[in-house]
């Protein structure tokens, strides 16, 4: 969804010119962000089956988590290239690195608060208390929000490594950078 969504990001905003709709269509890209590399954190139920080798569920959500996390993070950079062209690299950057540990944040709610993107609309208010309640005693709950934290320096370091892959011409079109 993610990925989807920053595909449309561009077009859309050349096709109406409303910086009310982009920011509609980025603020509907962050919520969905978190999604993409939340997979990832599936890996802690893994457990031996009789049935199956554990090689098959391993290499099963290695695929999926590693899909996730590829697409999320092309979803970064596609608004990335969407703001650039819009706005300044300096606001850009502001909110792509903003993103990064709102997505930590979001995988946090995901996982440990158990909340869904849909209760943002559903049970805003609900959300809204259940996650300020845990971020104003934050040394009581470090065990959880510390997932949070390693997923966004993940997803920082992840983003560093695939912008560094991918070169920006000027046309800020993105292309693999042939340079080895």
């Amino acid at each position: 969804i993610p990925y989807l969504v920053s595909m449309t990001a561009k077009p859309i905003y050349k096709k109406t010119n409303s910086k009310i709709i982009l920011f509609t269509i980025l603020m509907i890209w962050l919520f969905f962000f978190p999604n993409a590399p939340y997979i990832i954190t599936d890996f802690v139920h893994l457990k031996q089956r009789f049935n199956l080798p554990y090689w098959y569920d391993i290499l099963m959500l290695f695929s999926f988590a590693g899909t996730g996390l590829v697409l999320g993070l092309l979803s970064l950079l596609e608004v990335e290239k969407t703001l650039m062209e819009i706005t300044s690299k300096l606001k850009a950057k502001i909110f792509i690195l903003s993103a990064i540990p709102l997505c930590g944040l979001g995988i946090w709610i995901g996982r440990y608060q158990r909340w869904n993107t849909w209760d943002i609309v559903t049970r805003p208010m609900e959300l809204i208390q259940d996650v300020f309640v845990h971020l104003s005693h934050p040394m009581e709950h470090m065990d959880s929000l510390g997932l949070g934290v390693v997923i966004s320096f993940f997803l920082l370091i992840s983003y560093l490594i695939v912008h560094s892959l991918i070169g920006y011409s000027k046309g800020n079109n993105i292309s693999i950078n042939h340079h080895f």
